[in-house]
């Protein structure tokens, strides 16, 4: 449990009893914008208007609002940008200025945070009560705290000195702070590293999180109340750890009965066979077409595992080698966007208004069906290092459909007699290999555009290694 009292205190008298039988957080009051957004790209406004996203996750680094002590509050972020971005603004704060601790480091533990969050001295709780008074009224209600908490020296990059106790506290703060001044406040745990937990033999964070926080799995629960409304995600690269991870994250709340958390998720591929770049030791060998695969992939399969809102890097950072994101940040002109860009408009395009989504699966296949009322869509790929082929059928011969590539081509194609009446065969590549003979990017997907069926059932099957299957 945490060490100081002062978390416990906090976060019970702000959030009170929860329903009988369920950890219950509290809603953003707020109308909610399209599902899908990026990250960082605040100097691109032309291609984020081009892709049509409905947010845009910026940091807000503690050190600039203050960088020599807490009687200043520098406007860091310009409000008139904010305020005039076209969609909606969430806030990641990092970095504890060098004042503000012992050691004066960035990812320090900050000073005071054990007091009230009413005392002056609780530099956290002051900033986070400026940081929401000055941006609340601007529209930005999303606030995540630190980043990466849970990687420790040796592990990599150090975000957060602190373990997990004081990253419960920093949360339990951030709360009652931010929810003093906006009622609409929503606080969200960073997303952590999986990898570095995996590595190091210990549960992941955000179960050690949990537990801190006095929610231990199959225990009665009632009593507990939490210092978040939303868990952020990071997975990149790898298409079946989405399933996996994302998995992990929601059997952590539904073993213990927590409601009303929502997930959402930072993903992406480093695309580090660009030849416009020329990497250091790239471990995955992932291509241009991969990113842009993986970005269809992922968007499916946030919407199947119900995550409120995926967000993705839209420019690569200079201070990493890695290239992560939709634009290069060093190009000739007119060469900026990788053929991800136009993956991810063809994604919010065709699956921002998804009502039901279904997925069905097959050992060398996985179908994803979103319906919505304007349209049903089929996204379809092969998981494994061999090609296939889907057979969706159609109540008549002739009836038109639209088939999308994950880089955003498009045709109309009509189904064909065949066994079931009539239907549309689709062949489908298989993943690659890389050089260190990983298969981390399944195949290419197909998207089929559809009228929807109506009393129709289609069935589908895929053909793998000579054998139809059916998968629906």
């Amino acid at each position: 449990m945490v060490a100081c009292s002062v978390v416990v205190g906090v976060v019970l008298a702000i959030l009170g009893s929860s329903a009988a039988g369920s950890v219950a957080a509290q809603p953003a009051q707020q109308v909610e914008p399209s599902r899908f957004g990026i990250v960082g790209g605040r100097d691109k406004a032309e291609e984020t208007a081009v892709l049509g996203v409905g947010w845009q996750r910026v940091t807000f680094e503690w050190a600039a609002f203050q960088p020599d002590g807490p009687d200043e509050f520098v406007l860091a972020i310009n409000p008139d940008w904010v305020q005039n971005a076209g969609h909606e603004i969430t806030g990641l704060v990092v970095g504890t200025p060098a004042w503000a601790s012992a050691s004066g480091s960035a990812a320090a533990v900050p000073d005071g945070l054990g007091r009230s969050a009413s005392d002056p001295r609780n530099f956290w709780a002051a900033f986070i009560t400026e940081l929401v008074t000055t941006y609340a009224p601007l529209g930005v209600h999303h606030w995540t705290i630190y980043d990466a908490p849970n990687v420790r020296l040796g592990e990599g990059r150090v975000h957060f000195h602190g373990d997990v106790a004081d990253y419960a506290q920093l949360l339990a703060v951030a709360y009652e702070a931010a929810h003093a001044v906006d009622p609409d406040a929503v606080i969200h745990v960073a997303a952590a590293d999986w990898w570095v937990d995996v590595a190091a033999g210990r549960p992941p964070f955000f179960e050690r999180l949990l537990v801190e926080l006095g929610a231990e799995p199959g225990a009665d629960n009632a009593g507990i109340a939490l210092p978040f409304e939303v868990v952020d995600v990071r997975v990149y690269n790898d298409t079946q750890a989405l399933w996996d991870i994302l998995g992990a994250y929601q059997g952590a709340l539904a073993s213990r009965e927590i409601t009303g958390v929502q997930v959402w998720l930072e993903t992406g591929a480093n695309p580090t066979r660009d030849p416009e770049r020329r990497m250091r030791s790239p471990l995955f060998g992932i291509t241009l077409d991969q990113q842009a695969d993986f970005l269809v992939q992922v968007a499916a399969i946030s919407l199947a595992l119900d995550v409120e809102r995926m967000a993705v890097p839209l420019v690569d950072t200079v201070d990493e080698n890695q290239p992560w994101g939709l634009l290069r940040i060093e190009s000739e002109p007119g060469e900026e966007r990788r053929p991800a860009f136009e993956a991810y408009r063809t994604v919010i395009e065709l699956f921002a208004d998804a009502g039901t989504v279904t997925r069905y699966e097959h050992v060398a296949a996985d179908l994803i069906v979103i319906e919505s009322a304007r349209q049903d869509v089929y996204v379809l790929w092969m998981r494994g290092a061999w090609p296939g082929e889907f057979t969706i059928t159609s109540p008549e011969v002739g009836e038109s459909a639209t088939l999308y590539t994950a880089q955003g081509w498009f045709r109309t194609v009509r189904s064909e007699a065949f066994d079931w009446p009539a239907s549309f065969r689709l062949g489908a590549d298989p993943a690659q290999r890389d050089a260190n003979d990983f298969l981390t990017v399944a195949g290419s997907p197909r998207l089929l555009v559809l009228e929807p069926s109506g009393e129709f059932f289609r069935v589908v099957y895929v053909l793998a290694n000579g054998e139809y299957f059916r998968m629906k």
